[in-house]
């Protein structure tokens, strides 16, 4: 056992730590993975305070954690991370920085920043844009593929309507990347006006993307017939798009059915989004100035249009009214040979008809007697023909007359003074009437029995 009496103050024990600490670390420098946590920055002395932390990958545990701290050095090295990947350096970063061990008796152990390597950084996030890139190719075959470069989609493949007019938004009402958009249709030179449903949504955050998946919903479901959706936010830090590289947000407008403009970034910023959807501007104004572009594109082709008939009209009636004029000409000439023609024929017709009209009358009167002694020897047979017939029918009266039916053996039944064809209408104990040739028998219905189905007395 130790003696108590030979103890030292914990100033003593921290000093000889820090002495042990400093004396290993004092002139070395490590290069770290680690991600960002609790940060703190304080303006007027220029410095940085967080947590150095590493998660595990399954569970996302934390495995090790320490106290970080940048000074002058290192907060110029954050600048200039900041400036140059346009990343903020703020919780939940990732980031491979340059660091050195310190010990300090009042806070303990500690990491000083010194730099960060901004090209891995920057790597990184490429890393994770291509591995999602991939995966969207991978498992969604039907709605997007990759054709050279490029990526062909359901929706880059929608067409946009000849005429924009009614347009779903999403965004905040309150950005200024909405306020330029609404600014640019309102006051377009060409006095365009536009049917505009706004659905607000987030458009940076940890789960902005899921927010913007249910109002691509909610403008699915509402059954109205939009032209397009429009997706825009204004500038900002280059992790404030990372929103529009998540997987399941482009796999929402890759598949969505109605052509989706984007206006979410910059001229250097071309999101994953940006690539699976109809059309791709740089920022809200761009996508304000691409749809009164192409309602003025429209109206310009139907001008033209119109112009061309115009033009087309009047060289039709132009070449018509020549074509007429020639054909006058072409008639009159026609028509004055044809009657110098016919002025000859009607001349000969004419002389004919002087020396053989009473060779035609003769013709014609010997004709009418020969129909004249056809039409009484046909006359003659008709009718004969129908004399025999009406002999016939004749006959045929008579065999039908109820009279010549009796004589036949046949008998009429009645009861009640009225003939019955029903027998069912007769009932046993009855009287009815017998009508025969010659006789009417009154008697009574004794039995009544219905015949077997082929039972015959005939």
């Amino acid at each position: 056992m130790t003696n108590p009496d030979n103890h030292i103050t914990l100033s003593e024990l921290t000093q000889h730590i820090k002495g042990v600490i400093n004396a290993a670390f004092d002139t070395e420098s490590y290069w770290v993975i680690a991600e960002i946590s609790g940060h703190k920055m304080y303006m007027d002395g220029d410095r940085h305070y967080f947590e150095f932390v590493e998660k595990a990958d399954e569970s996302s545990e934390t495995t090790a954690k320490i106290r970080g701290i940048a000074w002058r050095e290192g907060s110029e090295s954050i600048k200039a991370f900041e400036q140059q990947t346009g990343q903020v350096f703020k919780d939940g970063i990732e980031i491979l920085a340059r660091v050195k061990v310190e010990y300090q008796v009042k806070y303990g152990i500690q990491l000083i920043l010194l730099d960060i390597d901004q090209n891995w950084t920057l790597g990184n996030l490429e890393k994770q844009r291509q591995a999602t890139l991939a995966r969207l190719v991978a498992e969604n075959p039907d709605a997007i593929r990759k054709v050279g470069e490029e990526y062909v989609t359901t929706n880059k493949q929608t067409p946009l309507n000849a005429v924009i007019q009614h347009i779903a938004i999403i965004g905040s009402p309150n950005s200024e990347g909405y306020k330029d958009f609404i600014g640019v249709l309102e006051s377009n030179q060409f006095n365009y006006r536009f049917d505009i449903d706004n659905y607000q949504s987030a458009v940076q955050g940890a789960e902005a993307h899921t927010e913007i998946v249910n109002r691509l919903v909610a403008i699915y479901q509402s059954n109205k017939k939009y032209d397009c959706v429009v997706l825009i936010r204004g500038g900002g830090a280059k992790t404030d798009f990372l929103v529009f590289d998540n997987y399941l947000l482009a796999k929402a407008t890759a598949r969505f059915p109605i052509p989706i403009i984007t206006g979410i970034g910059h001229s250097t910023d071309t999101s994953i989004v940006d690539m699976m959807v109809n059309t791709r501007t740089n920022t809200p104004t761009k996508a304000a100035e691409f749809v009164v572009l192409h309602n003025r594109n429209f109206e310009d082709h139907v001008l033209n249009l119109q112009k061309n008939i115009t033009i087309q009209t009047q060289r039709l009636l132009a070449s018509a009214l020549s074509g007429i004029t020639k054909a006058n000409l072409t008639v009159i000439n026609k028509s004055r040979l044809l009657l110098a023609h016919h002025k000859d024929s009607l001349s000969e017709i004419a002389n004919q008809m002087s020396v053989r009209p009473r060779i035609a009358i003769a013709h014609q009167i010997q004709e009418l007697e020969n129909v004249k002694t056809n039409m009484h020897t046909n006359t003659r047979k008709y009718l004969a023909n129908l004399d025999g017939y009406l002999n016939h029918y004749q006959s045929l009266i008579r065999m039908a007359k109820p009279e010549s039916i009796l004589k036949r053996g046949f008998a009429i039944v009645s009861q009640d003074g009225k003939p019955v064809s029903d027998p069912e209408k007769l009932q046993t104990d009855s009287q009815m009437k017998v009508i025969m040739h010659a006789y009417d028998i009154e008697t009574k219905i004794i039995a009544k029995r219905k015949r077997a189905d082929g039972e015959s007395y005939l």
